[in-house]
């Protein structure tokens, strides 16, 4: 038989469903284990989206399949709010999801490629290399050194998958740290494949993009979601930059080879997912404001901890913050986290705490560490 299981080395059940399975039926839990942001959409984007579907009703105002890589003002409102201005919109591609794209890339880039990563990292990076049965090289982050990336131990790599801020770490990297990484991409003659869903959220004055510098535009590509700084998990709408100047090792161009591939796998995103996504970058102000009060709560969850005597990492460029306990937190304080051994066994006795809560949930949170510490 021809047919042959390429997934019998995966869990049936990924990392974030497996640690939800510990709640069930126990309503006085609080959850801080997965990052999704509870919302809600802002209710000019929702009354834009009514008008935009009550158009389908009408013979005039039916649309069939979208283009496949976007819409170009939904583009041009990324381009210039996120990169300034700075790209073509035939470098800018309109998905929906970020786990999707990175999947699109592993499948691309094909089986020989040597891909690496941080550890503990998304566990897509990992999981789609295994699917397609591509080498991996993980690079460990050591809790030692904050999980501070050490770029020195870096391996040469075709294909570096690289997230800033980090999840689960809640790590972001300066300018230096990405120039090391732009050096061992050039040494290698690899490519970066930089996920920044969580770049919106950096505080500090970390590049909240790769392209921060023009020569970054030869050696990298760079995923963005909606999903988290806009609470878009349930619309489903993200996009990726591939520049002109990024080639493969024989000399062509990825941005060629990619829009080839898309058009031929991909029937593009839904109208309504990207008009939201329009209206909403039409008005900054409306996630930008989000963002800030997401940190905010972020910040107070970590100093709830920290006055309960727990080691914390990272919260402060990112929604998600590490804690270091040897007993339970569910058990000790009826809060549920994502224990980092899920990522890797290596980090038993840390746990990812999101910051996406509701400001009630928040309260109990702080109330419950405080009576306990």
């Amino acid at each position: 038989m021809a047919l042959k299981n390429r997934v019998c080395s995966l869990k049936k059940l990924n990392i974030f469903q497996e640690v939800l399975k510990r709640i069930k039926d126990k309503s006085e839990i609080i959850s801080l284990a997965v990052g999704d942001n509870p919302g809600p959409i802002a209710g000019s984007v929702i009354q834009d989206l009514v008008k935009e579907a009550q158009k389908f009703s009408t013979l005039e105002g039916h649309k069939g399949y979208p283009p496949e890589d976007g819409l170009n003002e939904l583009k041009e409102l990324i381009n210039e709010i996120f990169y300034k201005g700075q790209f073509s919109l035939e470098e800018i591609f309109i998905s929906d999801g970020i786990k999707t794209d990175l999947f699109r890339f592993q499948t691309l880039f094909g089986d020989e490629a040597k891909s690496s990563f941080f550890v503990p990292g998304y566990p897509t990076y990992k999981e789609g290399c295994q699917i397609i049965k591509s080498p991996t090289y993980p690079i460990y982050l050591d809790p030692h050194y904050g999980f501070q990336p050490d770029m020195n131990q870096l391996v040469p790599f075709d294909v570096f998958y690289l997230c800033s801020p980090n999840n689960p770490t809640g790590v972001a990297l300066d300018e230096i740290e990405f120039k090391k990484i732009f050096d061992k991409a050039e040494e290698f003659g690899g490519i970066i494949v930089h996920d920044a869903c969580y770049s919106p959220y950096i505080q500090t004055q970390k590049p909240k993009t790769i392209f921060f510098t023009p020569g970054a535009k030869k050696l990298a590509i760079e995923l963005g979601s909606f999903s988290k700084w806009a609470a878009f998990s349930g619309i489903r709408l993200s996009w990726t930059v591939v520049p002109k100047e990024v080639k493969y090792q024989d000399g062509t161009s990825l941005l060629d080879a990619y829009t080839a591939f898309l058009n031929a796998t991909y029937n593009g995103v839904s109208w309504l997912s990207q008009k939201m996504g329009i209206s909403l970058l039409k008005n900054p102000n409306l996630f930008l404001n989000e963002i800030t009060l997401t940190m905010q709560r972020v910040q107070k969850l970590k100093k709830a901890f920290v006055e309960a005597g727990y080691l914390v990492f990272g919260g402060e460029d990112c929604p998600y913050f590490l804690v270091k306990s040897e007993k339970d937190l569910l058990e000790k304080h009826q809060i549920l986290t994502l224990p980092l051994e899920s990522f890797d066994a290596q980090y038993k006795g840390f746990s990812r705490v999101s910051g996406f809560v509701s400001e009630k949930n928040l309260e109990n949170v702080i109330t419950r560490l405080q009576n306990s510490s």
